[in-house]
């Protein structure tokens, strides 16, 4: 099917209907919710708008915000479709910092696959679809989770009533390193652990970015961190295992 490229204006959102090109599903980064896989490909910080978003509609950054931009790829789609934000869609998806403040979507672009190249409306994210996602938030926030809303459909019939679903995606993973202290190093070891029983004990204070990266209990049936909001011996016990390779 050839796709053909066309922009629709929404309220704080420009989505770009165009080429999609198949990937890959990254497993070890991918967040899949039994319908759809999403990959965060990067995230930025920065004082300027980026390039791709630079439009002179939109207005200025407030004072004492910069903009955090999102780029993410859907990996893949296992169930039925999945369908084209509407223009209230866009103003749900969230941006969410490590002391649960919310951002709404400034603005973003959307590459979707176009079913019917007459109508706009036949339009579905697919294996290889991309968003660039900007949000302006406070100097002084650390984004934690993007939400991701989307509706879903188990066939073309289900367009005008589809199902309304939501994805949450990690920006800060929850991989136990938290040593040494003040200045990650990227590895877990015996030293992560004692630095999270410390927090866990009351002898040092974690910062928001400490709490993001260590709260890692309890595991879930899959051994993979589901964070209850606070640092325990409990985690400090899981970043050990995982330093002693048991898990």
């Amino acid at each position: 099917m050839k796709i053909k490229g066309i922009a629709v204006s929404f309220v704080t959102a420009m989505v770009m209907i165009g080429s999609v090109s198949m990937v890959d599903a990254d497993e070890a980064n991918e967040v899949f919710d039994g319908r759809i896989g999403v990959v965060v490909d990067k995230v930025e910080r920065s004082d300027k708008y980026p390039a791709e978003l630079a439009w002179d509609r939109y207005p200025a950054r407030e004072e004492g915000y910069d903009c955090c931009t999102i780029y993410l790829t859907i990996t893949r789609v296992a169930v039925g479709h999945v369908f084209l934000f509407a223009s209230d869609m866009a103003l749900s998806i969230l941006l969410v910092d490590t002391i649960g403040q919310t951002f709404s979507l400034k603005c973003g672009s959307f590459i979707a696959n176009l079913r019917d190249v007459h109508d706009i409306r036949q339009s579905e994210f697919v294996e290889g679809s991309t968003a660039i996602l900007l949000f302006e938030i406070p100097l002084q926030s650390i984004p934690s989770i993007l939400q991701l809303p989307y509706f879903f459909g188990a066939s073309w019939d289900d367009y005008y009533s589809p199902t309304f679903s939501r994805i949450n995606i990690n920006l800060i993973a929850a991989d136990g390193d938290v040593a040494p202290l003040g200045n990650r190093d990227g590895i877990v070891n015996i030293g992560d652990a004692l630095v999270a029983l410390r927090f866990a004990l009351g002898l040092e204070t974690p910062t928001q970015e400490d709490m993001a990266h260590g709260d890692v209990a309890p595991l879930d049936t899959e051994n993979k961190p589901n964070p209850d909001g606070k640092i325990t011996v409990g985690d400090a016990l899981v970043i050990l295992r995982k330093a002693l390779g048991i898990i």
